[in-house]
């Protein structure tokens, strides 16, 4: 099976974690990208569910924890 790669592209305005990944923060909500795509998002003051998505992240290989801010 053939692997697929994800290009290094993360939206405007948003903040790259690694070049995979990227977050971009609009009124009171957090929105991460995995390459142009959005994939989690949760409310700014959410402490919970920043814990569950950066967790999923770092679990599932899209980064390291070294790369959340």
């Amino acid at each position: 099976m053939k692997q697929q790669l994800i290009l290094p592209s993360i939206p405007a305005g948003a903040t790259a974690i690694n070049n995979r990944v990227g977050v971009r923060r609009e009124n009171d909500r957090w929105t991460y990208f995995l390459g142009g795509h959005p994939i989690y998002s949760h409310k700014a003051d959410d402490l919970r569910m920043f814990r569950i998505v950066t967790a999923q992240l770092i679990e599932s290989g899209g980064c390291r924890q070294v790369d959340i801010p």
